[in-house]
């Protein structure tokens, strides 16, 4: 049989040496989680010479000790991230491969944001089918790791400072990207932490604002 599915509902699965999907020119294998814990303690390979698919809607799956790869070899490996929590030592895929983020998280650890905002900029990781926003960020969501997660294009993404960002330059400006549907956004700046009509600096249709010089040692807050 070339096509193998593996349906993880609950509980705990964890190979501890070879874990591919997709071994052989011509396979195709597939695992849906849906919850509990899937750990590779081993090699985790997703498409080695065929194609590998990876569903997650729920659950964790763990790949503590190597690198999660797409598209192995010759193969393709392909990701939805619907749910769920995605967690890596390191992360690799191929250019055949893909990976869509809506409502999971992936975590890799230490800084990998040039890495992934390649990916992303080659196509490869995407939100929402191509609608929405890939959001990356080192060191902020999780400590010493690099945090992916999504956000539907119906909002303003990529913001710049990012959420949690330290030693930002007294003399930053404000970016971001908007959402697919917006004309205008209202900007607010400040330093209260939940920024109302009290920090409001206009409706504008551009998606960069020039911003004062800041203060040392100082807390902001903004949102669009």
């Amino acid at each position: 049989n070339n096509t193998d599915v593996m349906d993880i509902t609950g509980g705990t699965l964890e190979p501890q040496s070879w874990f591919i999907l997709g071994y052989g020119a011509g396979t195709d294998g597939t695992l849906n989680i849906s919850g509990g814990v899937t750990t590779a303690s081993g090699t985790m390979q997703v498409g080695r010479d065929g194609v590998g698919h990876v569903n997650i809607t729920g659950g964790t799956f763990e790949v503590p000790n190597s690198t999660l790869e797409l598209g192995a070899l010759t193969g393709s490996g392909h990701v939805q991230l619907y749910g769920g929590t995605i967690t890596c030592s390191a992360f690799s895929m191929s250019d055949t491969s893909t990976m869509d983020v809506t409502e999971g998280t992936m975590i890799v650890n230490g800084d990998v944001t040039s890495l992934i905002n390649g990916y992303i900029g080659s196509g490869y990781i995407v939100a929402y089918a191509g609608s929405g926003n890939v959001l990356v960020d080192y060191n902020i969501s999780n400590p010493g790791k690099t945090t992916v997660t999504a956000q539907t294009g119906e909002k303003a993404g990529y913001p710049n400072p990012a959420n949690g960002a330290t030693g930002v330059s007294i003399n930053a400006d404000l970016s971001w990207t908007s959402g697919i549907h917006a004309t205008s956004q209202d900007v607010y700046f400040g330093t209260d932490s939940t920024p109302d009509s009290g920090e409001f600096k206009g409706n504008q249709t551009e998606t960069t604002y020039d911003l004062p010089q800041l203060a040392l040692d100082t807390t902001y807050y903004w949102r669009i």
